[in-house]
């Protein structure tokens, strides 16, 4: 690694080299693919007042605000390209600019008073114009206050008119040589129109210290702060006034103006100034110095771009953020900058309507971190097929993405042109749509997986997607995702479109959402459908997520970005073996336990087993959806036979033959679980099975699962007679019987195949 090394530093010694002591000029380049300043108000407000805090509770002023990873320019001498840090330094450099206004007008109006002390001031002047902007008027600000000590060296020795006329020579020069206009308040709207005019000529006629790859915002920098004005007077506390500021002004200017306000009016807040105007102006000047002397970075150089990213992750080894995300955003980047050889304003404008789309469309602010994650995630997978990222699951997406999808542009002799550009980074947003539209929830996803199978009118991949994320098989979930998003690009390359179209995009998921019959004609739909269908089996079938995932991996190797063989995501009889094997185990021991992923799917297997109905023999289930739909979606796993009996009416519950059995051996299995809905449970309390039944028929009329659990109550109880009434209660044979079948017949709907409407069972 090419690291040059790390120092703590402010920002006025920022670009000097690891070891030296000597200052040299801040020069920090913002590069292409970074985002916009953004910092708002509550930030500032935190940083300046948090410095405050710590200066006033503690000997030592030094204060951290975290790091900044710079990559020496190799084009321009002595620049450095900001890797990590650009929002931190952006603000501070705002702050040193607010502080040059400040002293240049508390200067002007020391001259206008007729001050005897300008050198102070002067040499000071000419330091923060030095750390602010380059170095073409640091002669003339340095002659400058040499003109005009000298001028004022035989002040004492000349008459009032003729020290007058001096201070009215000193202040032209002065204000010639800061480019200020002359000081003339009778017209503010005036006054203020010249103020711009000259500190846009002024800003650029120079260079700043902080600079951008991307002109349009160096424009925008400049424009911004040309509008900043700063009045002192020994009449009144300085002012601060952004000028020709409108509900119309661009927001990218607002974004330094306000930055620069909200630290100007911090400052005011915190200081509670007191004192006559030119020395509350001269406390804020002290503190303002006191903070940029203080504020302090851990600076890490590196020599190339590569190491700098790597120690950014390093430093930053945390959940899925936002600075990741903009790493992933600033690779597709680098590459269409580096590789289109499109025109400087081409490419400017391009950038900015991929980093909009990438920032107000798709990684939004709303959007929730684990949406956030799982879209990178997802699209890291759509490029790539990274095993490591399927299998490990490991946040690093940026190099992976880098090393396996984009080096090929790496050597600038492959050309990374804006439409694809454009087109890879839609793909995080037709990922974020298909969240959205099939809403996807982050929390109580299992009410959304039991919404969704409870609904007779959307397809089995708006299921499938669904059960994943309630069963929280991430790790399965890309397979889906690829084949929805490569099927549109392919119907987009046959129709000869180029750029993706998400409004088309919207009504194609639709559309594979409400093609509830399956049969749709549509070739694209079926490939899905059937692929999900495999998916959505083997995650109810299997008892963890390593076959459902090796199913998914091997969509992945057929169907990704640079690869597409749908036909190759099939699932072998040793798989399909695997599977059966797998479930008759886990759902043999299944045991209610309330909140369990295992009480999930048993819910979704009796939804699916309401959706049959039987034939005459008992030999084969159908399937029918016009059979049962629930009304309601609050569905409850529930013991038919009371789990916590009311012992008052205790000869009508179960209870074991054998002592030494615990009850909850019968009352927690299979034997005893029905679906029932909220109200229909809430009502039906802790009462014995006999009287539950009627429950159930409520719930759903004449449906065989009902008859069929009535037959075995008749066939395996035992009669009790209470005051005369006699009552079946249900035998241990009851619950062992009747869980066998049903564990016949949930295997026997689940393990079928994509096609089968009829499914053979034996009585």
């Amino acid at each position: 690694m090419d690291l040059k090394g790390a120092e703590i530093r402010n920002i006025l010694e920022m670009c000097m080299s690891i070891g030296t002591k000597s200052r040299v000029p801040l020069k920090v380049n913002i590069p292409y693919y970074q985002r916009p300043y953004r910092w708002d108000e509550k930030r500032i407000n935190n940083l300046i007042a948090d410095f405050y805090k710590n200066k006033t509770e503690n000997a030592n002023a030094e204060y951290f605000v975290g790091s900044v990873v710079l990559v020496e320019d190799t084009n321009i001498h002595n620049r450095y390209d900001i890797i990590d840090g650009q929002q931190r330094v952006t603000t501070v450099f705002l702050f040193n600019y607010l502080l040059f206004l400040l002293q240049r007008s508390y200067v002007e109006e020391m001259i206008s008073t007729k001050g005897s002390n300008l050198d102070g001031p002067l040499k000071d002047l000419e330091e923060i114009y030095g750390s602010l902007l380059g170095s073409k008027h640091l002669d003339a600000f340095s002659k400058m206050r040499n003109d005009i000590i000298e001028k004022m060296e035989n002040l004492s020795d000349l008459e009032e008119t003729e020290r007058d006329q001096v201070y009215t020579d000193i202040a032209e020069l002065y204000r010639k040589t800061v480019f200020l206009p002359e000081r003339d308040f009778s017209n503010l709207d005036r006054y203020f129109d010249e103020y711009e005019n000259l500190q846009m000529k002024f800003i650029e006629s120079d260079t700043l210290a902080l600079s951008y790859s991307r002109k349009t915002f160096d424009i925008t920098l400049s424009k911004a702060l040309s509008k900043v004005c700063v009045i002192v007077s020994k009449d009144d506390n300085p002012k601060l006034k952004i000028i020709g500021e409108t509900e119309k002004t661009d927001i990218n200017i607002l974004q330094y103006t306000n930055a620069i306000k909200y630290e100007f009016n911090a400052i005011n807040k915190l200081l509670q100034l007191k004192e006559k105007p030119l020395h509350n102006t001269r406390q804020i000047l002290r503190f303002m110095k006191e903070f940029l002397e203080n504020v302090r970075f851990c600076v890490i150089m590196t020599g190339n771009e590569r190491d700098a990213y790597t120690l950014f992750e390093v430093l930053n080894d945390r959940a899925m953020e936002i600075d990741d995300l903009e790493l992933i955003k600033n690779l597709f980047l680098k590459a269409y900058c580096n590789t289109s050889g499109d025109l400087d304003v081409i490419i400017d404008k391009n950038i900015g309507i991929l980093d909009q789309i990438w920032g107000d469309e798709v990684f939004t602010r709303d959007l929730s971190d684990a949406h956030k994650k799982l879209i990178s995630y997802l699209g890291t997978l759509y490029f790539t097929a990274d095993e490591s990222t399927f299998t490990n699951k490991i946040q690093r997406y940026r190099e992976i993405i880098e090393n396996k999808y984009l080096k090929i542009y790496s050597s600038n002799t492959v050309k990374y042109e804006f439409s694809k550009a454009l087109n890879d980074i839609r793909v995080y947003q037709m990922l974020r749509i298909i969240i959205e539209e099939y809403k996807i929830p982050v929390r109580n996803a299992a009410v959304a997986c039991i919404r969704a199978e409870n609904n007779p009118q959307v397809s089995i991949t708006y299921k499938a997607f669904h059960l994943l994320n309630a069963l929280k098989l991430d790790g399965v979930l890309p397979a889906l995702t690829n084949i929805i998003i490569r099927q549109f690009m392919n119907q987009m390359e046959t129709s000869g479109i180029k750029e993706v179209n998400i409004s088309e995009f919207k009504k194609y998921i639709t559309a594979i959402k409400d093609d509830y019959q399956h049969n749709s004609n549509n070739r694209a739909y079926r490939e899905i459908h059937e692929l999900a269908f495999k998916l959505w089996k083997a995650a109810l079938l299997c008892k963890d997520y390593e076959i459902p995932r090796e199913i998914a991996k091997k969509g992945l190797q057929n169907i990704y970005m640079k690869k597409w063989n749908p036909s190759g995501v099939m699932i072998d009889v040793e798989t399909q073996s695997k599977m059966i094997q797998q479930f008759r185990e886990w759902i043999q021991t299944w045991q209610y336990n309330k909140s369990g992923v295992a009480d999930l799917k048993v819910k979704v297997l009796f939804i699916n087993l309401f959706k049959t109905k039987i034939n005459d023999e008992k030999t084969e289930l159908t399937f029918d959806k016009t059979v049962y739909s629930f009304v309601t979606d609050k569905l409850q796993l529930d013991h038919m036979e009371a789990r916590n009996p009311d012992f008052s009416n205790k000869a009508k519950h179960f209870a074991p033959v054998d002592l030494h059995e615990l009850r909850e051996k019968y009352i927690d299995s299979l034997g005893n679980m029905m679906i029932l809905d909220s109200d229909n449970n809430n009502e039906k309390n802790n009462k014995p099975l006999a009287e539950a039944m009627g429950y159930y028929e409520d719930m759903c009329k004449g449906h065989w699962l009902n008859g069929f659990t009535t037959t075995m109550l008749n066939d395996y109880h035992k009669d009790v007679s209470i005051d005369g009434v006699e009552f079946k209660v249900p035998t241990e044979q009851f619950f062992n019987e009747r869980g066998s079948r049903l564990r016949t017949y949930f295997e026997k709907i689940i393990a079928r195949d994509f096609d089968d409407k009829k499914v053979m069972i034996k009585e």
